[in-house]
């Protein structure tokens, strides 16, 4: 199932709806079979008796892009809120166990109709920023059913992002000048533990009980070489990354380098991968 830009994302969590405009979309789910022969000496039948015995996960794809105040898809992530007073000014990047369970349905409404994922869990966030780009931001992630339903439900709050709050700004990196581009990638294992049960032989399952095993936050700092003041990053130190409105600040990093000598303008790319710590976070400037 694939969806369009000017489709529109619905997440409901709780008594509260989100809304998101879509660049694209799509949603995929299969079935698995069983099957037995009925085959005999007596009788050829070289065709197997089947039944669908079991659903697979949705895969979901989203494109969308990022805008000035997405605290939800932060949330959605597992991040904790960091609050002042009621104000939610940034988030954690909680190192400890993730509950997935109660995951928000989410509705993706297009011109041939509105459908519905159960329990829709994110395993990877791919963030694009930068000067040369809109801010945006590609999902990937699993549910446990799609269905076609009549209309997305109401709920007492919503909140509807507009294009308005779309940017695009220049981005740093903390002691990294000629920079060329910054990317960030969470990523999370997702495991559904689920299984048909000794009672529910003839009844088509879905998946059920998904599981967060670990999770990772990752990406590159490229910048274009400077012979005199080369970046020889390698160890454990500090990344933080900023653009007009987030300050991405991970404290505690495993760092290399390695340089890219293909183009006519050499550059440097820093690989990074965030280490177990408790003090990184997502601030919203």
């Amino acid at each position: 199932m694939i969806f369009s830009k000017g489709s529109k994302l619905h997440i409901i969590d709780d008594d509260h709806r989100y809304t998101y405009l879509i660049s694209s979309a799509s949603f995929t789910q299969t079935v698995r079979e069983a099957s037995y022969s009925q085959n005999t000496i007596h009788e050829t039948v070289l065709v197997d008796e089947a039944f669908v015995d079991t659903k697979s996960p949705v895969n979901i794809n989203i494109d969308m892009h990022l805008g000035r105040d997405e605290i939800f898809l932060f949330k959605w992530m597992g991040l904790k809120e960091v609050t002042t007073g009621n104000v939610i000014t940034g988030f954690q990047i909680s190192m400890g166990a993730l509950d997935v369970l109660e995951s928000p349905d989410i509705y993706l409404e297009s011109s041939g109709g509105v459908y519905k994922v159960t329990n829709a869990v994110l395993s990877t966030c791919s963030f694009s920023l930068g000067p040369k780009t809109v801010a945006s931001v590609s999902l990937t992630g699993q549910g446990s059913k799609m269905e076609l339903v009549p209309s997305v439900p109401a709920a007492t709050n919503q909140t509807t992002q507009s294009s308005s709050t779309f940017y695009s700004s220049s981005i740093e990196v903390a002691d990294v000048d000629r920079l060329n581009g910054v990317t960030i990638e969470y990523t999370r294992d997702l495991t559904w533990l689920g299984r048909k049960g000794v009672h529910q032989i003839g009844e088509v399952i879905y998946p059920f009980n998904p599981v967060v095993t670990r999770f990772s936050v990752a990406g590159s700092i490229t910048a274009y070489t400077n012979p005199d003041s080369p970046l020889l990053w390698e160890g454990i130190r500090s990344v933080q990354i900023t653009d007009s409105e987030f300050d991405f600040a991970f404290d505690r990093c495993m760092v290399s380098y390695r340089m890219d000598t293909t183009p006519s303008l050499h550059k440097t790319v820093i690989d990074y991968k965030l280490l177990p710590n408790t003090n990184s976070y997502i601030n919203i400037i």
